[in-house]
């Protein structure tokens, strides 16, 4: 089954009114100077992972399209709660904000185990067209939220709630999944992690997924101070993140033309001559962060279409979730590692992550896709 465009469009809207809130949001506290909120707002996203692990059995045993419609909507009505907190930001809009990102973060698990019960058949082909969908409506967003709060502080977040309701009342066009399966035995008591690390090709999987993380955070970690020592003019900075999503939607729009096999050989491949450009002087940096992220989105939609056609019935969203934590500490270790190494040389950590290639394409050889 196909998922229809007219709920696409409401998760459009959705992710372009909430970008726009927060990408307004994070300029708002970045003018105030407190490092303390600016800080707190940059690591939610990572602060939500426990609330995937206790969302999973929620989520294998009821409707997910009932959790994508709600979380919009609640989302929407959170934007709009947090607009008389913001002429004096403090830790009530962050517990908010926290709010916020809990609820999306559920809606991302939903998509994941909706996704295999309506469209399992064509799966690889609905993750690319939502990934697609989310990039081009995030970059919208980031673009647009900050000029919006020049002409009145509120309007990105009062927008944003607007755009958020109405795409909720648009996923309603989301088809019915099937039944949840029903997990068995003693698997019922267990969270994610024991079914994702007893599987041989499951475990082989989360290893290449949490080494792309650690390989990625590395690379990236000190991307800010590494372009403009490379030449990057400060007035044409804008252009590396225009390139990272760029190199992201386009990763995404070709993963389901290629098998998997082949898709995540190139993706991973890619890594390489990727890391070396942006050690490169200006421009061709740009390119590096162009074939960067087109290599990652080429071998993430693959990775997350095997995960979920991997994982035991009625266990999904337990797996999903107990990877995603996995994933995430690779991340944070990745740009730890490129902080510390980063204090003598900020090419250190990229030349290191561009060493990393090959170990990691021989891992992802290794993996039985077919």
């Amino acid at each position: 089954m196909r998922v229809p465009r007219r709920a696409y469009g409401g998760e459009f809207l959705g992710v372009l009114g909430g970008s726009a809130a927060f990408a307004a949001l994070a300029l708002r506290l970045g003018e105030t100077g407190d490092a303390f909120l600016v800080a707190a707002l940059s690591a939610l996203p990572h602060a939500t992972l426990f609330v995937d692990l206790a969302a999973g059995p929620v989520l294998e045993r009821t409707n997910p399209r009932r959790w994508l419609v709600l979380g919009a909507l609640l989302r929407g009505l959170l934007l709009f709660a947090m607009v008389p907190f913001l002429a004096a930001p403090g830790l009530l809009l962050i517990l908010l904000a926290f709010l916020f990102h809990a609820l999306l973060s559920v809606e991302e698990l939903a998509w994941k185990v909706y996704l295999p019960r309506v469209a399992n058949d064509r799966l690889t082909s609905e993750n690319a067209r939502l990934r697609a969908v989310q990039l081009v409506s995030n970059g919208a967003g980031d673009l647009v939220g900050p000029p919006l709060s020049r002409v009145l502080v509120s309007l990105p977040f009062a927008a944003g709630g607007l755009l958020l309701l109405l795409g909720g009342l648009l996923l309603r066009a989301l088809p019915e999944p099937a039944p949840a399966p029903r997990p068995e035995g003693k698997d019922r008591a267990y969270l994610g992690f024991r079914p994702l690390l007893t599987s041989k090709r499951l475990r082989h999987l989360q290893l290449v997924w949490t080494g792309l993380a650690f390989q990625t955070a590395l690379g990236l970690g000190l991307l800010a101070i590494l372009a403009l020592k490379k030449g990057t003019p400060p007035e044409l900075f804008g252009l590396l993140f225009l390139g990272l999503s760029a190199g992201a939607l386009a990763g995404s729009l070709v993963a389901d033309r290629l098998s998997a096999g082949a898709a995540l050989g190139l993706g991973v491949g890619l890594r390489g001559p990727a890391f070396a450009l942006l050690l490169a002087p200006f421009p061709l940096n740009l390119l590096g962060t162009l074939l960067l992220t087109f290599g990652i989105n080429l071998a993430a939609v693959h990775l997350l279409t095997l995960r979920q056609r991997w994982a035991p019935e009625g266990l999904l969203a337990r797996v999903q979730a107990a990877s995603g934590v996995l994933v995430s500490a690779g991340a944070l270790a990745g740009a730890a590692l490129a902080g510390w190494l980063g204090t003598s040389d900020p090419g250190l950590p990229t030349l290191l992550a561009l060493a990393l290639t090959l170990p990691l394409w021989l891992l992802v050889r290794r993996l039985e896709v077919e």
